[in-house]
């Protein structure tokens, strides 16, 4: 165990002879101090983490916005998304958007709407299926990319439209073989 006296001493000494002679003592005990303390603080630091989060108040506006994909990747546009800071002193508040055609979606929150360490839960509605992004930690940039994805492939016209496309070429092809055997 160290003398804690007389490591305030000597340090005390030490700072006196070199130069500091105004101020060396309150320097030595303050260093001494912190030399002494921090390592006891620190494990305890580490082994109990706070138990609660504090909310900072935001000071800009923050930016929500991300994409809604199937589950192959594809975007999905028409998405009803509803964009939920939740407040960690309680109470929620929502914005929504309609995903653009390339599954694009963004809301801003005014600085009054949100906190740092709020809570951001992100929910994509699309022909009665629904995917959803939960408990994204607010970050103090104001800026949070949130993408979506649904589990299940969604049919976009596009692709509606190749299948129709290639069920008429099989149809046809079709036709043109049994005639040639006519």
């Amino acid at each position: 165990m160290v003398d804690r006296d007389r490591l305030i001493e000597a340090m005390g000494s030490f700072m006196y002879k070199h130069e500091c002679k105004g101020h060396s003592k309150a320097f030595a005990i303050g260093v001494a101090a912190a030399c002494i303390l921090l390592p006891l603080l620190v494990p305890l630091c580490a082994s109990s983490p706070p138990s609660t989060i504090i909310s900072i108040a935001a000071v800009t506006p923050m930016i929500v916005e991300g994409h809604v994909y199937d589950s192959l990747g594809h975007p999905v546009g028409g998405a009803d998304v509803s964009v939920t800071v939740k407040h960690i002193s309680g109470g929620s508040t929502t914005k929504y958007f309609t995903s653009t055609s390339e599954g694009y979606y963004g809301v801003t929150f005014t600085k009054d709407e949100w906190n740092v360490n709020d809570l951001i839960d992100v929910v994509a509605t699309y022909d009665a299926e629904t995917a959803s992004s939960l408990d994204n930690l607010a970050e103090s940039s104001g800026y949070e990319m949130i993408d979506v994805y649904f589990s299940v492939p969604i049919p976009e016209f596009s692709d509606i439209a190749e299948t129709t496309a290639m069920v008429g070429l099989c149809i046809v092809v079709a036709m043109v073989a049994i005639r040639r055997r006519v």
